[in-house]
C-alpha cells in the first residue's frame, strides 16, 4: 500500500494594516521669465555673433541668473536686428521650486554679462577689440 500523503496546514497570520504615508505635495516650478536686452555686437556676420552669445551664456556665476545653481537661460530669441544692434529676448528658467525670478531686472543681466566678459578664458578666445565692441544696452 502506498504511503499516505500528509497535508500541512498553513496558518494565516492576521493582517496588519500598514499606515499610509502621505507624500507632501511639491510646489510647481515658477514660470520662466522673459527679459529683452539691446546688444551691440562686434561682428557683421550673424553666425559669429550668435557663437559669441552662446559662449557667454554657457558660463555664469554661482548665484547669478545665467547658468547658475538657481537658474539657467532656456532660450535666446532675436527679436530684431539693425546693423550691429540686436534685440534679444532671453527666457530664464528657475531650477529651484522656491526661487522666484520675477525680480530679475535687465541691469542685473547686463552686470552679469559684463562680469563674464572679463573672465580669462573669454579674453583668450576673443581679442580685446571684439570684447570692447560688445556692449549691452538697457
Amino acid at each position: 500500500m502506498p504511503p499516505k500523503k500528509i497535508k500541512k496546514l498553513s496558518v494565516k497570520k492576521p493582517s496588519v494594516k500598514k499606515p499610509s504615508v502621505k507624500k507632501p505635495k511639491l510646489k510647481p516650478f515658477p514660470k520662466p521669465v522673459k527679459r529683452t536686452l539691446d546688444i551691440k555686437m562686434p561682428y557683421t556676420a550673424k553666425g559669429k555673433n550668435l557663437e559669441l552669445l552662446k559662449t557667454l551664456t554657457k558660463y555664469g556665476t554661482e548665484y547669478g541668473y545665467i547658468n547658475s545653481r538657481l537658474s539657467k537661460i532656456k532660450s535666446m530669441t532675436i527679436k530684431s536686428q539693425k546693423d550691429d544692434e540686436y534685440k534679444i529676448e532671453f527666457v530664464i528658467e528657475s531650477m529651484d521650486r522656491d526661487t522666484s525670478l520675477t525680480s530679475i531686472q535687465n541691469k542685473n543681466l547686463i552686470w552679469e554679462f559684463n562680469k563674464i566678459k572679463r573672465y580669462n578664458f573669454i579674453k583668450e578666445k576673443y581679442t580685446p577689440e571684439v570684447l570692447s565692441k560688445l556692449k549691452f544696452i538697457k
